[in-house]
């Protein structure tokens, strides 16, 4: 069961070069962690 289905609303993937993209499931893809912590505030 995903993330989406569970009703999660805040989610992010990281585009780690081997799971193919999904945004049917409303993310927010980021290239690293370094980015996802930016893009956080923190």
């Amino acid at each position: 069961m995903t993330a989406h289905d569970l009703g999660i609303v805040h989610k992010a993937h990281v585009l780690r070069g081997h799971e193919p993209e999904a945004p049917a499931y409303g993310y927010t893809a980021v290239r690293s962690i370094i980015e996802l912590a930016e893009q956080l505030g923190l």
